[in-house]
C-alpha cells in the first residue's frame, strides 16, 4: 500500500471540497426554485412572451373565477392597457407544505409607474415539470380590478 504523502492528502481534500461545492450548487431548494419561477414569470411578462408566461402557470390554475387561459389573457390585457416599462417582483419567504406553497409578492411596474407597489399572494403547486403558479390574488383590489 503506497504511503499517503502530505501532497496526496491535500490533493484529496481539495478534490473532496470541490466535489462538495459542486453538489451543493446542483441542489436547488424549493424556495430557490419558487423564486426562479416567479422571477421568470415577471421577465416573460416584461418581454411580452405570453407562451413563456403561460408555461409558469399550472394547467389547473383557478383564482377569482379565472382558469389558466383567462388569467394569462387578463395579465396580457393589463400589460397592453397600462404599458409599464417592465415588471419587477419582490418575493417574500415562501411557505412550503409538501407539493403546495404560498408566497407573498409585490409587483413593481416600471415607468411611468415607478414607485407603485401592488401587493399580492401567489399559491404554487409542484408538478412533474417543477413548481407552477396555481392561483394569484391581489391585496389591493382597486388597482387591478376584477
Amino acid at each position: 500500500m503506497p504511503a499517503l504523502s502530505p501532497r496526496r492528502i491535500v490533493a484529496f481534500l481539495l478534490a473532496f471540497a470541490a466535489l462538495g461545492y459542486g453538489i451543493e450548487r446542483l441542489v436547488v431548494t424549493d424556495r430557490e426554485a419558487i423564486e426562479e419561477l416567479l422571477e421568470r414569470a415577471a421577465a416573460t411578462v416584461s418581454h411580452d412572451d405570453w407562451d413563456g408566461f403561460a408555461a409558469t402557470v399550472d394547467d389547473d390554475f383557478a383564482a377569482r373565477g379565472r382558469n389558466k387561459p383567462a388569467f394569462v389573457a387578463f395579465v396580457r390585457t393589463l400589460k397592453d392597457r397600462y404599458k409599464p416599462g417592465g415588471v419587477g417582483l419582490e418575493i417574500g419567504g415562501a411557505t412550503i407544505n409538501d407539493d403546495r406553497a404560498a408566497a407573498p409578492v409585490v409587483v413593481l411596474p416600471g415607468a411611468p409607474y415607478v414607485g407603485m407597489r401592488v401587493g399580492g399572494h401567489v399559491d404554487l403547486v409542484r408538478t412533474g415539470a417543477g413548481w407552477r403558479i396555481a392561483a394569484a390574488t391581489v391585496d389591493e383590489q382597486g388597482l387591478l380590478g376584477r
